[in-house]
């Protein structure tokens, strides 16, 4: 026991020093803040933190948004002013962003709802694309491409986890599908194209993430990091509506996150409960803070570059074909492993097209024994799936009751086999 704490000690001071002593703790004391402009098109600025006197020229980023429920909040609100100062004196650049709000009237319909949060990813994008083409122009801020990472506290943190997890042709919610390509489609319209917007991980403060699927095997190169309070009523820790129950969209917090990575074997999500506690605790509890900012800095110093190597970029084997259904955007080396969906399916095994919901992809279904056929121009659509609970649900697993809600008033128990 002994000798192996003895290695364990000695494993931080060696990877600490790969690293130049940077990154895991304070080592500078004054951080510059600069304010520009990165949506031309929304007119949204974000503040750009560094630490004053840095000489390296490779420095890793975090995009940080803000929380508000999305209808309120600042950019340089406290909790984002301390992130950044905590950050930058690390060695990072720090940069925190504003994104369009909604009203609070949006909150009252899903529609609505989504349209706002895709209006705010559109603009997260936007600013990882930002610094992206600044790397092209000169890399005024010094930035490593290939160390972007996103965070953000509460809605900011829905955002990020989206930005980072979330990828085109994973969307099933037909409402959210709306709301995107009403806002420029997966990509967003909020500007700096020409220039991806993947990011290397998420940081998770106290979010939630519409689909627990958009956490696949394509992803277990990213990096997540959440950390929730179990007794949160405005982004609830498992799965449920936000503010208490009051918005009309389900989100899966940082408890249903973790539950739902182990189940996948995701070794690369790291979680911190705060016990006992309600919404963003290190908002307000300067213990609370400490705990988090420490846990934050540790995981994410674990995944840089220097931390795993001598200093240069380790080649992430995987399938590097888009369209694959094992695509991982982080990989630099393609391991001939792609796969892809079959005809009429998608890459989760469940048709494209199937309107009645019976596991029988529409293109071959023609009569699926619930009395409805799909060729038929007078067919009833499903607009709704329920549980016995009144909790929507996106996808019908097998073995669960779920009620259809039908466009003509027909609701009808269904059991899926």
């Amino acid at each position: 026991m002994r000798l192996i704490l003895f290695f364990l000690l000695l494993w931080q001071p060696i990877c600490y020093s790969q690293c130049d002593g940077r990154y895991l703790e304070e080592v500078f004391s004054d951080v510059d803040v600069s304010t520009v402009t990165y949506s031309e098109v929304n007119n949204l600025q974000l503040d750009i933190y560094q630490p004053v006197g840095d000489t390296e020229n490779n420095r890793p980023l975090i995009i940080l948004a803000h929380g508000g429920s999305f209808i309120a909040g600042v950019r340089a609100n406290p909790s984002m002013v301390s992130l950044g100062e905590a950050f930058a004196k690390r060695g990072y650049v720090v940069a925190s962003i504003s994104y369009r709000l909604m009203t609070v009237l949006d909150l009252i319909f899903s529609s609505t709802t989504l349209n706002g949060v895709a209006e705010a990813l559109s603009d997260g994008k936007a600013a990882v694309r930002y610094f992206r083409k600044s790397i092209v122009e000169g890399n005024a801020y010094n930035i490593d491409p290939n160390q972007i990472y996103f965070g953000g506290n509460s809605a900011g943190a829905i955002i990020a986890i989206h930005a980072a997890f979330m990828q085109d042709g994973e969307v099933e919610d037909p409402e959210l599908i709306v709301a995107m390509e009403n806002n420029g489609g997966f990509e967003g319209n909020s500007g700096n194209p020409g220039f991806s917007s993947d990011v290397r991980g998420a940081i998770s403060l106290a979010g939630g993430i519409a689909n627990l699927d958009f956490i696949n095997s394509s992803d277990f190169n990213s990096l997540l990091i959440t950390c929730h309070g179990d007794l949160d009523n405005t982004v609830v820790y498992d799965c449920g509506e936000p503010l208490s129950g009051t918005v009309p969209i389900e989100l899966c917090g940082g408890g249903a996150i973790l539950e739902h990575s182990s189940l996948i074997g995701f070794e690369n999500h790291h979680h911190l409960l705060f016990e006992g506690s309600d919404h963003t605790p290190w908002g307000w509890d300067g213990a609370a803070e400490n705990q988090m900012i420490s846990f934050v800095s540790e995981k994410l110093f674990n995944n840089l570059d220097c931390a795993n190597s001598t200093g240069e970029p380790l080649d992430v084997l995987g399938c590097m074909d888009s369209e694959a259904c094992n695509y991982n955007p982080s990989a630099t080396q393609n391991d001939g492993s792609c796969t892809y969906a079959d005809l009429y399916y998608d890459c989760g095994g469940n048709c494209i097209n199937d309107i009645d919901m019976d596991g029988e992809c529409d293109e071959v279904d023609y009569d699926d024994g619930l009395g409805t056929n799909e060729l038929d121009s007078e067919t009833p659509q499903v607009i709704k799936m329920i549980d016995v609970l009144g909790r929507v649900h996106t996808s019908h697993k097998s073995g669960m009751l779920l009620f259809y809600i039908y466009n003509n008033g027909k609701v009808q128990g269904v059991v899926k086999e």
